[in-house]
């Protein structure tokens, strides 16, 4: 028979089934495409790195098996073309690079296992962690990353940027992730980049 300790430990491992599944995925390539390198020297928009923030909550919750719900699950936003290398940076900057830029090599790997296992603490604030991001263009959204974006649930506080889309291909993906927005658990910011009305 357990003894008490034995079975508050077994307790706690059961409840972090979820968590632990959820540690193994990865980023969705089928829905979304990397960001390219920032230009060197690129100005780091701080005001739309305030708005991405906005609305996110802090990821905490009650117990290890309940779920984050972000007070706003999707926002949108609409620049010029002229915004495209601050957009680079401001990528570059919330999926953690420069945190990993400042340290050695064996400290890079040390707070890439950290930012690997801090999801399962249930009761830690997750808003710090690294973000997932993605770059589409009209070349890259096609039929197929349309429906890999329609099942796409984010792993992590998710910033995509629409690069030079057809209005019409802005149009639609806006009503995909929109239909699919309130069952994201994780937030989701979308800027769109210099669309354009015709080819």
């Amino acid at each position: 028979m357990l003894s008490g300790a034995a079975s508050l430990a077994a307790l706690i491992a059961l409840a972090l089934v979820p968590r632990l599944l959820g540690l193994r995925r990865r980023y969705d390539l089928a829905a979304l495409c990397p960001v390219p390198q920032p230009q060197s020297g690129a100005p780091l928009p701080t005001a739309l790195a305030h708005w991405a923030r906005e609305g996110c909550g802090d990821g905490r919750t009650p117990t290890p098996w309940a779920e984050a719900q972000p007070p706003c699950p999707l926002a949108w936003q609409a620049l010029g073309a002229e915004a495209r290398p601050g957009l680079l940076q401001l990528c570059y900057t919330l999926a953690g690079y420069p945190e990993l830029d400042r340290r050695s090599p064996t400290q890079a790997k040390l707070y890439r296992l950290k930012v690997q296992l801090w999801p399962l603490l249930w009761f830690a604030p997750q808003d710090a962690l690294p973000w997932d991001d993605g770059w589409l263009d009209s070349a890259h959204l096609d039929a197929a990353r349309m429906a890999a974006l329609a099942r796409w649930r984010p792993r992590r506080a998710t910033l995509i940027v629409l690069d030079g889309l057809l209005a019409p291909q802005a149009q639609a993906l806006r009503q995909t992730l929109e239909a699919q927005a309130a069952h994201y658990r994780q937030p989701v910011r979308v800027l769109e980049c210099g669309t354009r009305a015709t080819a």
